[in-house]
This record gives C-alpha cells, structure tokens and sequence, in this order.
C-alpha cells in the first residue's frame, strides 16, 4: 500500500494531466495503426493453414472458406496463397480460375479459389497450402488498448474530481488536424491501390465506364466544346471543377486525384465539425473517423466519380443552414443555399428534401423570430440555391426541351418506374435508336425519349409506382454499411471514450460497464435493421432534445437522409452505393449520437442510484469557424466555375493540329505494305486504315497476362505487354462526341508519343477470340505509328508494331 501511494505522488509531481494526455495519445496511435492495418495492410502478416477437409470442389475449381474476419477488400488485393512454398499466380476475377486452371487462384470476400500447378486433388495429394494474408483484427480486439488505458486510469485519477484539458493545440487547431490526417489517409489510399483495376471506375489509373463520361465532360470545357458527352443530361459541377485541372501542367488524372483528397477531406472535416456539433468532440472525432476509413468512401478516393465533392458540400451546407437558423443570419442562409445547390449539381441526393428545407426554415425562425425574419430566412436559402439551380433548369429546356428538375439520366428513372425490371436494365441505351427513330449520339434525343416513357409508365398507374418506389425506399436502406469495419470502431471509439471517462472523474467502473454493454449492442447492428434503427435514433434524440437547439440540426440530417433515400427509390437503387457515398455521414452521426444519449441516460441513472456527486455533463459545444469554412467553400467553388468558364472563353482552345501533308498518310500505308516485317500483316491489305491522330492522356501500359477484371473486352488478359491508349482525330473540328477514334491497342513502343502530339497510325482490325464467352469480337491494333510535326511525318521516327494474339 505504500508503495503504491508513493507511485502515486511520484507520478502527481510530474503532473498527472501530462501523462494521462501521453497515455491517450498512444491509445489513439494504436487504435489508428489497427485501422489501417486494417484497410491497407502495414507488413504485419499472418500464415493461416489452408485444412485439406474443408475445401470444396465446384465444377473443376476448389474453394475454401477463411474466417469471416477476413471478409475485407484489402485481402484481395494482398494475399498470396503458397503451395508448398511456392506462390501461385493471382487471377483478378474468380471466374478466370475456370479456364486459367492450373497454377492459378483468386481471393474474393471470404472464398479462396484454386487448382494446383499439376491440376490434382488438393484434398489427396499430400501438398501443403498456406495463404499469407495481412492481420485483421476482429472489433473487440481494437479494445484491448481502452483496456490498458483504464487501468491507468482508475488507479491515478480515483476519489480525484475535475477534468483534464485538452492540449491548447488540439482545442484550437481540431479542424485542421482532421483534415490533415484525411488527406494522409487519401494519399496513403492512392498508393497502396495502385494504378491498375481498384474497382472504381478505373483501370491503369485512367477513367473507364461512368467515370470515362465525366472525364470527357471535363476535357471538353477545358477545351471550349461546352457540356458534350452522353452525360450532357446529368449533374455537371464535378467536370466543371476538374475542366480548370486539365490546363495545369503534367497530367490530369493527377491533378483529379488530388482534388478528390482534398474533396473527400473536406467530407470527413464536415463529419467532425456536425458530430462535434450535435454531441461534442468524440462524437465529432468518431464521426469523421467513420467516413476518411469507410469501406463506401476510401475506395473511390482516386475514382472519377460525381458524388465525390457532394458529401463535403451537403454536409456544409448542412452545417451553414443550422448555424443561420441559430444566429438568424440571412446572408449565411444564402451561402447554405448555394452549398446544396453545388452539391446537388454534383451528387443529386438532397434534391427533393429542398423545398421541404425551406418549408422547415420558414417555421423554426417564424416560432422563434416572427414572421417578417422568417420569410427573409426561408427566401435567402431559396435564393442562394436558385442562384446555382435555375441557370441549370433553363440549360435544361433550352438543349433537351424539358424542364425537369432531375440531375440524373432518363434511364435512370424510367428504368426505377418500370413494373417488371424495376431499374435500368440490359438494352434500355439502344432502345431509343432501334424504336424510337432517334439517331446514334443524339443525346437530348434519347433523354427525351426516356423521360416521356418515365412520365407514361407514372401516368398509367400511379398507385403502382407510389408503391414501387415505397418498396425500394424501404430496400436503400440496406445498402448502408453498418457493419463496415471502420464504422464499427467509430462507435466502439465514442462509448470506450465515454465509459473511459466516467471512470477517471469518478474512479469507478460503472459508466465503462455501460459502455460495454452498448458496445456488444453496437456491433450486434446489421444491415437488415439499418431503417429501424433510423427511425429509432430519430424518436430517442427527439425525445432527449426536445428542448435543444440541437434538435434543429437533427431535423436537417433526417430531412437529408429522407430526400437521399426516396431518390435511391425512384431510381430503383441502381447505384445505392452511390447514394451513401454521399450521405451515410448523415445516418452514422444520427445513430452515434443516439447511443451517446443512451450511455448518458443509462450512466445517469446509476449515478443517482450511487448518489455520485460527480454527474455525466451533456453540455453542448459550440461549433466555432462554421462561418468561415462554408463561406470559404462556396467561393472556391465558385472561383473554379468562373475560372473554368473564362478560359473557355479567352484560351486558344479547341484548335486542330496543323493539316497533314497530302499524300502523307497513303505513303505510310504503303510503307506498311510493302516493309513491314511481319508477311500476314503485310498481307492483311483490306483490313488495314491509315488515321491522322492526337495522343491524349488516357493511356497505359498493360503488363503481359494481366487481367484487370473490368467489363470493358479489350481489358482482357493476354500473353504480351501492351499499350492501350485513346487518341482524338487530329484534323477534326467537330465536338469531343465525333472526333474520338475509341480504344486502341498497340504491341511496341508508343511511349515516345506525347499527349498533345498528332501523329499517323496505321491499324489492323483483328477479330479476337474471348476466352471466357468463346466470341469473337474486334480488335483495333496499331501496326505503325509515325510522330507528325506541323503536318510533316518523322519518317526518323517510324515504329513497327507486332500483332496482338489472336486468343488467350
């Protein structure tokens, strides 16, 4: 005993509050290296044992199942399964394992697949198989170190009162560091993902599918064609603010990257600044840990997606609005306006809860200011929202004839109306040129065309598509991931740091066991119960701050959630991961903030019945430099918007190439006729073309057997490196929509071609062979390719390229 009270004085005189700030700061750093172990792997790897009695055969392919921990996508991107020592070769797709065959496996959610090098039975053939994977901590493990801390805790702070203060930097500097470390975790994502197929819209670092839609977008206003594309119908502030990146120097996809970081920083920054809002710093803390780790966030930091800046301006403008209720501020009111404008020009999500928002403004401020201030409140939101909205509205009529509110494509929301698919389905793109009589590249044409049937379908049966959508609205729910890792541990973090709390105020464990029994609650949470547990959140936050400004706040997010989840409805939750990618912070900060009230109402109780002096606080924090950031934002926004338009207007922009040479091309083509090395191409006359072309910047090297699993054909694996690149007609004057000459394959050197060069490429129209279909399909290989300079080719320069293989 007197040991430990001098162990006790000893660490009193060198100040308690130093080190009890030491200890939480190793807490912490553990807790955040666990996370990201957790998502990317930091070397600490584990050796499981592949048992021979638990794999199973399916049609030629064996399969084994690992722990349900292991069910993360960073295990497919860094396990390597071992037979007897020796890796075999990944394949990105399990399907590929059916032909690929021997030698050959695939890791996906919790299934591993393979077939050994010699083809035989892994269950008899004596063999030792291992997968080395990274270490993956289950959620109750990511508490051992609030375990530790609570040791230290009680046994120097017990029977002593007060608190401790945060560190003064941490007080005023917050904001700034959870930004930071965002932007650490973005660029951390960025590396480790590499540059190949990330499962975002990506491959080789470049734009595909959707993403390949905004890119074009971008690059169009940088170089003044206006909004082209087949998206000219949809949301376009994310090309808006990527079109100034592709007048910077170096390359633009690195530029995009960059700003998603920040963009996506700025999402996690406004989580913070709304948790800390709606329960103090631990619920801000958590809440932006959930987003800058999420599983639905981090995998699309280096994608080419819309909804990337929707969640940092919605949150925002969230933030803005709540802040002008309070203060009745009619210019901050006309910012908050703005921000969901931007936002949804980007995302779309809050679109229909809009007038609800200034219905829900015009009445709060008429209950506390009166009439006159309401309506200049719930008009200045109007107006600032109008500001950004209305020029689109009338883009809208003006282009396509319509005047809709949607920022999403007639295919969409037909396909949400249609009683038998009930979403978009295979063919819906083609049909308005094979029934509609609307020709090929006609865009405002096929909006139409589904926008009509949309109205039609609606018309005929308007309680069927009143239930339609009610039954998906009810289904968005659960496409929200409650059970994501990074979520999990935002509210083990909140309720391990309250519990923690208690315990040092008054030296006793009661407020931890209470902590702990939420804890099992919390991560007993699925997918299947997400609504309920909305709607449950909602009644014990309502009932707990009937009489709270906060009660405002809480009102905003559930108008937001609500508007976000009907759209993912009328859509027939087509890209429900979409939606939550920019609005899960709303329902995440909703149900910690309601199990922050249930440990304060549960630890109350028990410290009436201890008759502790020493009471939970619920004092609420205010939110300092709202003002500024959502001010900050809209002029940035802005500034990008105006810059972006000027430059269209003043640069030298969309100027074709000097002319090509006459003759220049058919000398080429003969060159190739008659010199080339390779006889069959030489033969191969008729199925030659001669292009006069512009290399951009979306082009990549792919190394040899290389599959990186997207949808897109000519991405399939062959037996030899090659280049796959687009290139622009050079000599065209027309918009982006008519001068791309698509997707292009080259087996040589094209690397000395710089984006922005013209120059001629002689092609061979090959008809491959998929392996997994057995279809043929064609192939554009470049054979020759000569640099071209004021119209003059380098004939110095002139590169023979070999076949590509006809089958792999």
């Amino acid at each position: 005993m007197e040991a430990e009270m001098s162990l006790k004085a000893t660490f009193e005189s060198w100040g308690v509050d130093r080190w009890w700030r030491l200890a939480w700061v190793l807490v912490a750093t553990v807790v955040f290296a666990q996370v990201v172990q957790q998502h990317f792997g930091l070397g600490l790897t584990v050796r499981l044992e592949v048992e021979a009695k638990k794999i199973a055969l399916d049609d030629g392919v064996y399969e084994w199942r690992i722990q349900h921990r292991y069910r993360n996508p960073l295990m497919e991107h860094r396990v390597v399964l071992f037979e007897n020592g020796v890796p075999l070769q990944h394949a990105e797709k399990a399907s590929a394992i059916s032909y690929l065959r021997d030698g050959w496996y695939n890791h996906f959610r919790d299934v591993v697949k393979f077939v050994p090098k010699d083809g035989s039975d892994p269950r008899t053939n004596g063999k030792k198989y291992t997968l080395l994977a990274p270490k993956q901590w289950e959620g109750a493990e990511w508490m051992v170190p609030f375990l530790v801390l609570l040791a230290l805790s009680i046994r120097l702070r017990k029977g002593r009162g007060g608190k401790v203060a945060l560190p003064a930097f941490v007080e005023r500097h917050d904001a700034a560091v959870v930004f930071s470390v965002a932007l650490v975790v973005a660029f951390l994502r960025v590396v480790g993902a590499g540059l190949y197929s990330d499962g975002t819209f990506c491959v080789g670092g470049q734009p595909e599918s959707d993403s390949a839609g905004w890119y074009n977008m971008a690059y169009g206003l940088a170089e003044g064609w206006g909004i082209t594309t087949g998206f000219d119908g949809q949301r376009p502030f994310y090309s808006v603010m990527m079109a100034p990146l592709f007048l910077l120097p170096g390359d633009p996809m690195d530029w995009v990257r960059a700003m998603n970081a920040a963009l996506w920083a700025l999402g996690a920054l406004s989580a913070y600044a709304l948790g800390r809002a709606l329960g103090g710093r631990v619920l801000g803390v958590c809440g932006a840990l959930a987003v800058m780790m999420g599983e639905t966030h981090l995998p699309h930091v280096m994608g080419v997606l819309t909804e990337s800046p929707g969640m940092g301006l919605c949150a925002l403008g969230t933030l803005a609005a709540w802040r002008a209720l309070k203060t009745a501020n009619t210019w901050l009111m006309v910012v908050a306006g703005a921000l969901y404008g931007f936002a949804n020009m980007t995302s779309g999500t809050t679109l229909l809860g809009v007038p609800m928002l200034a219905i829900y403004f015009l009445v709060v401020t008429w209950m506390r200011n009166g009439w006159v201030r309401s309506i200049w409140i719930a008009g200045a939101f109007t107006v600032g929202m109008s500001a950004v909205f209305l020029p689109w509205l009338i883009r809208q009529k003006v282009v396509l004839g319509v005047m809709t509110p949607s920022t999403n494509s007639g295919t969409l929301l037909r396909g949400g109306a249609d009683p038998v698919h009930k979403r978009m389905w295979p063919g819906m793109n083609d049909e308005p040129i094979l029934h509609g009589g609307v020709k090929r590249g006609d865009y405002a044409g096929e909006y139409l065309y589904h926008m009509n049937l949309f109205k039609k379908t609606v018309a005929e049966d308007p309680v069927r598509y009143i239930k339609q959508v009610s039954a998906a609205w009810v289904e968005s729910f659960t496409y929200m991931r409650i059970n994501d890792p990074a979520v999990r541990l935002a509210g083990i973090s909140m309720l391990g740091c309250l519990g923690l709390a208690a315990a040092w105020r008054r030296g006793d464990i009661a407020g931890l066991l209470v902590a702990a029994g939420l804890i099992v609650g919390w991560m007993a949470l699925s997918r299947d119960i997400v609504m309920w547990l909305f709607f449950v959140a909602l009644g014990v936050l309502i009932w707990r701050w009937r009489s709270s400004e906060r009660l405002w706040l809480l009102l905003l997010l559930a108008l937001n959630l609500g508007s976000a989840t009907v759209l993912a409805g009328m859509s027939g939750n087509q890209t429900a991961s979409r939606l939550w990618q920019s609005i899960d912070w709303a329902l995440v900060l909703i149900s910690l903030a309601a199990f922050r009230e249930l440990w304060l109402l549960l630890d109350g109780w028990i410290v009436k019945l201890m008759k502790s002096e020493n009471a939970p606080s619920t004092e609420e924090q205010e939110v300092v430099g709202v003002d500024r950031w959502t001010t900050s934002t809209m002029w940035v926004c802005t500034a990008m918007a105006v810059f972006c338009v000027l430059a269209t207007i003043i640069g030298p922009r969309h100027k074709p190439l000097a002319p090509l040479t006459p003759g220049a091309g058919a000398e080429l083509l003969q060159k190739v006729k008659s010199e080339h090395p390779d006889d069959s191409i030489r033969a191969a006359a008729d199925n030659l073309q001669v292009s006069y072309l512009k290399m951009t910047h979306r082009r990549y090297l792919q190394p040899v057997g290389y599959d990186t699993g997207h949808w897109l054909r000519h991405y399939g694996r062959m037996p030899v490196e090659r280049w796959q690149f687009v290139a622009e007609r050079a000599d065209s004057k027309e918009s982006p929509d008519g001068r791309s000459a698509g997707y292009m394959q080259a087996r040589g050197d094209i690397g000395s071609v710089r984006p922005g060069q013209g120059f001629l490429a002689v092609s061979l129209k090959q008809d491959y062979k998929s392996r997994i279909s057995g279809e043929p399909y064609p192939v554009q290989a470049t054979v020759a390719v000569v640099p071209v300079l004021d119209g003059k080719p380098d004939w110095q320069e002139l590169k023979w390229m070999e076949k590509l293989p006809m089958a792999y």
